[in-house]
């Protein structure tokens, strides 16, 4: 996960986007950045986006825990992914 992220990183900073650019705020990226800046270590940048995207997940799960009539998808699985199956699914919520 890190080396891809990193060279993705490393191509969007070489085309001279800066560093506090809205696309390089997301989650994870500063800690990139740090990272290859020689800030922090690479354990330090894991448990850095590690604990962020946990953190994110958390809230994700609040906000939607708001809407107690929403559909909710079992998507657990690879079989979960059916495309028929997710259609008949949803427009029998309808």
């Amino acid at each position: 996960m890190l080396d891809p992220m990193a060279t993705e990183t490393r191509a969007l900073l070489s085309t001279g986007a800066a560093p506090d650019c809205p696309a390089l705020k997301s989650l994870g990226y500063p800690q990139i950045i740090q990272w290859l800046n020689g800030e922090i270590s690479r354990q330090e940048v894991l448990e850095k986006i590690i604990t962020l995207t946990l953190q994110y997940a958390k809230r994700q799960r609040t906000w939607f825990n708001r809407y107690k009539n929403a559909l909710r998808l079992d998507l657990t699985h690879p079989q979960d992914f059916n495309v028929e199956k997710l259609v008949h699914t949803i427009t029998l919520s309808l």
